[in-house]
């Protein structure tokens, strides 16, 4: 084998070998640079003061709702208590939006193409239609051996669990405002919290349905009521 010289690799001064160039990633933080979100995350902090009281009244109540699905009745029969939680629920509405687009928790590819303050807007929208689609599933779902009172009940006891899961994203926003570098825990725990706040969620409502009908007219009833709008939501999720 023949041993060029070093000279004979050289051609006008330049060294030809095949090198990688590691690009640079950026580490701006483009949601902050939004005026939108900015004004949106006042308008939130707005709610949360206007929301703290009733919020605080109701947080016993329906932490309660994690271990015993007779709180949940308890709730819907306590007629102050259920209107301060719908009005908290309300809000969170928009909290639990402004929170997702924080975290990037969704991840639609139409999504990338929007400005950060229009992805909070756009956010807000398909957790709107969600609700929508829940709301339209559990109107014209016939309900059979289920009860008018008893499926009420159930449906609104889905209010308990969005307000909790509300409340851990905003734990989550606060962690991130400490320290950014935590973002990727934050986000693996609120998919986890999310998980198990749905599934905690569909126990309590089969408990509650199964006092009126028997496992397999549960099941379907919570398959169209709050498994199919769920399935939607991350579909839409994953391909648009």
């Amino acid at each position: 084998m023949q041993i060029r010289p070093v000279s004979e690799a050289f051609a006008q001064g330049q060294l030809f070998m095949h090198t990688t160039t590691e690009q640079s990633i950026p580490t701006t933080d483009l949601w902050g640079t939004s005026p939108l979100n900015w004004a949106l995350m006042a308008l939130c902090i707005v709610l949360l003061l206007i929301s703290m009281r009733r919020f605080i009244s109701v947080l016993p109540s329906i932490w309660d709702t994690l271990f015993r699905w007779r709180e949940i009745v308890s709730i819907e029969g306590n007629m102050r208590l259920s209107r301060e939680r719908d009005s908290v629920a309300l809000a969170s509405i928009f909290i639990c939006s402004l929170c997702i687009s924080r975290l990037g928790l969704f991840h639609n590819k139409f999504l990338s193409a929007l400005s950060p303050g229009f992805q909070t807007l756009a956010i807000i929208g398909i957790l709107c239609a969600y609700l929508l689609a829940r709301w339209i599933a559990g109107a014209v779902t016939p309900t059979g051996k289920i009860r008018f009172d008893t499926a009420k009940i159930s449906g609104h006891g889905g209010a308990n669990f969005f307000i909790l899961e509300t409340f851990f994203l905003a734990i989550g926003i606060t962690i991130l405002a400490i320290s950014s570098s935590c973002l990727p825990h934050i986000k693996t725990a609120a998919y986890i919290f999310t998980g198990l706040l749905f599934t905690v969620n569909l126990i309590r409502r089969y408990q509650i349905i199964t006092q009126d009908c028997g496992f397999f007219t549960a099941i379907s009833y919570l398959c169209s009521v709050e498994i199919l709008p769920a399935v939607l939501l991350v579909i839409s999720m994953v391909y648009l």
